[in-house]
């Protein structure tokens, strides 16, 4: 590593990023905002109709261009054949690399701030994508950040943009502001009530998509979600913005009048799953993945109603580490990570197991009293 980028990989991946190892905003529903803008050089073949030379070009300028960038200035910058397989993954996970950019290789690349609240993506589906990140339900904010760096970079860079259809893209469809939001949802109330399905049917009349963030057979693996504008080439940005407020708001009001009358309604229908979360995550020597991003989420939505105690001595960093915890028991995290008080021959649903009760115990059931026998 060389240049202005001095941030190892290898810090980058010991926690995730601030504004997405929190509990968002105070009713845990939105948990971050992320604000995208896609642009293609002026006289460079798309990426995927570039050869190898022309990628390298175009990957060449366009570092060149962010090692002038302060944001950057001690960040993280990698090309993709530097990392390894569980380092895109995780990096993926965490919204700080897309499935495709993970799967290239020679003449593509990333750059990280260091405090990852942006990110550039080099070669990806275009040639250069700029990325804002902000906890919680800051759209303004996170889609200004990404703004402010596209303009210190078109003063180094010339983008590919028509009159009529704004600026160009890969495909045809996309053309236009070539801008995006995406803001990442924790919706067990809905998805409960089975509202989900209705929910996302009603988004696409609005141009938003609604999808699980991790997908599994059953829904969405510990009920996040991610909403994304799905704008056509004449939309503004500032409409764009406008619209995913007014949805996302609506969608949080609904989230938390769900999980209120459920609690006031079906009481014991909620309680039993956090309380057999918590016994679970407790005395389970093996957890799957899927089985503990679900425990999680019946844990963080308890937590949330005042369904579970902790000893006082260890309630607050028990409650903090929630949220990053979701984000720290996959397999590629796990991998990166092994604990040294275990052998090298333990699993990883061994390893997730360990790491889930050395941050949570000990938890206290629903009406127990410490001074109990």
């Amino acid at each position: 590593m060389n240049g202005p980028f001095t941030m190892r990989l290898s810090t980058i991946l010991k926690k995730p990023p601030a504004w997405l190892a929190d509990f968002g905003d105070s009713e845990d529903v939105v948990i971050a905002s992320i604000a995208e803008y896609k642009r293609n050089l002026e006289e460079a073949p798309f990426p995927g109709w570039a050869d190898e030379k022309q990628r390298q070009d175009v990957f060449l300028k366009i570092r060149g261009a962010v090692e002038k960038l302060a944001c950057f200035r001690k960040g993280h910058f990698a090309e993709m054949p530097s990392c390894t397989l569980d380092a895109r993954r995780l990096l993926t996970e965490w919204q700080m690399l897309t499935p495709t950019l993970a799967a290239r290789q020679e003449g593509c690349g990333f750059a990280l701030s260091r405090d990852r609240g942006a990110a550039v993506f080099i070669n990806d589906e275009e040639h250069l994508a700029v990325r804002a990140y902000e906890h919680g339900m800051q759209i303004d904010k996170a889609a200004g950040n990404a703004h402010r760096i596209l303009e210190e970079l078109s003063g180094s860079l010339s983008f590919a943009r028509d009159e009529r259809l704004g600026y160009l893209m890969s495909s045809p469809a996309c053309a236009g502001a070539g801008f995006r939001l995406s803001i990442l949802l924790h919706l067990p109330g809905l998805t409960i009530a089975d509202m989900i399905a209705p929910v996302m049917n009603s988004a696409e009349s609005l141009s938003i998509s609604i999808r699980p963030v991790y997908r599994e057979e059953n829904g969405a693996a510990g009920h996040l979600y991610e909403v994304s504008s799905v704008s056509p080439f004449d939309e503004k940005e500032s409409e764009i913005t406008d619209r995913m407020a007014r949805v996302v708001s609506t969608l949080a009001e609904r989230e938390l009048s769900v999980r209120c009358k459920f609690v006031e309604s079906h009481f014991y229908d909620i309680l039993d799953p956090v309380e057999r979360s918590v016994g679970t995550l407790h005395y389970a020597v093996r957890l799957g993945w899927r089985e503990t991003m679900t425990a999680l989420s019946f844990i963080r939505m308890g937590t949330f109603f005042d369904m579970i105690n902790w000893s006082a001595g260890n309630r607050k960093q028990a409650v903090l580490s929630l949220p990053a915890l979701s984000h720290t028991i996959s397999s590629s995290f796990l991998n990166l990570h092994r604990d040294p008080n275990l052998q090298e021959t333990d699993n990883v649903d061994v390893l997730r197991s360990f790491r889930v009760r050395k941050l949570l115990y000990p938890a206290i059931p629903f009406g127990v009293t410490l001074d109990e026998p």
